[in-house]
């Protein structure tokens, strides 16, 4: 076939539908050390409960008086307050929620403490009776850390395009790799950074596979955590401060937007007015003690 036989056409546009919005971002002022150190002391009472178990002795999530003991932890309060903030900011710009009538001690956080060694992975599951479910990576020891694995909830389709399992990256996700067709996937693997966090629709399937020719004293600290709004279900009882979120429901024009430190002005000049409210929602200065927490990396 010649060239001048070509015949496909031309000024066509890929639109991507029914995508499914998860969050990637930090936590801000979190003293990490103590984190992982209290982290550790839960899962080595989880050990000493469970054995040589080990699909139970490295999590606090099977034992409610250790997770009692993670919510009365003195850095407990302000990571509760910035998942809150951020999963609140999150349903309502990307998925629209209505969010004026919610307080911030209305939402029901469910939190567990992880502490993967070698010998431990997680099979693909999802997660019941939650809206939102993620993690935070307290410590990671390096690039060669276990992954967390999302599976395309619609395998089916993934199947009739007979599709290659092919790892593609992509610049804007250096830490991802895409497992698929270049533009469609059947799998995305994220490798964690240390106080990195991930949000995602709880009913999405995912794993933790097992990690090999690493290191004996390998370590991945996680806390995960399941999150809703109002159901008649009320919290654990963890100490955080209320706020009232009907400031976020505001008219757009009465929103200010604060540029992030970290960016240049002209490139925020090309954001939407999604992006700009996912960035800063409140416009408010750093040190407003009702501003949301929580940063986000977009």
């Amino acid at each position: 076939m010649q060239t001048s036989d070509w015949k496909a056409a031309s000024d066509c546009e890929q639109i991507d539908i029914f995508s499914i919005p998860i969050l990637r971002g930090i936590l801000r002022d979190m003293d990490l050390e103590q984190v992982q150190s209290d982290c550790r002391s839960l899962v080595a009472e989880a050990k000493e409960l469970h054995n040589d178990d080990e699909s139970q002795n490295y999590t606090s999530y099977f034992d409610e008086e250790l997770r009692q003991k993670l919510i009365l932890l003195p850095w407990y309060k302000e990571f509760a307050e910035q998942v809150k903030d951020t999963y609140i900011q999150f349903i309502q710009v990307c998925y629209g929620q209505s969010v004026g009538h919610i307080n911030r001690n209305d939402l029901h956080l469910f939190a567990w403490v992880n502490v993967y060694n070698k010998e431990h992975s997680h099979s693909s599951h999802n997660h019941i009776n939650s809206y939102m479910s993620g993690t935070w990576y307290p410590s990671i020891q390096d690039d060669d850390t276990q992954p967390i694995q999302f599976r395309n909830p619609n395998p089916a389709f993934a199947h009739a395009l007979n599709l290659p399992t092919n790892d593609w990256s992509k610049p804007e996700y250096d830490n991802a790799k895409f497992i698929g067709g270049p533009c469609y996937h059947d799998m995305i693997e994220f490798f964690p950074r240390t106080n990195e966090f991930l949000l995602w629709p709880s009913m999405l399937m995912h794993e933790v596979p097992k990690i090999s020719n690493t290191e004996p004293e390998y370590e991945r600290i996680s806390i995960s955590f399941n999150l809703h709004h109002p159901v008649g279900v009320p919290n654990q009882g963890e100490s955080t401060d209320d706020l009232e979120y009907g400031f976020l429901e505001q008219p757009v024009q009465e929103q200010q937007v604060v540029e992030r430190e970290d960016m240049p002005v002209e490139k925020n000049l090309d954001l939407s007015r999604r992006e700009r409210v996912l960035l800063d929602p409140l416009g408010a200065s750093e040190k407003s003690d009702n501003r949301p927490k929580g940063g986000l990396l977009l």
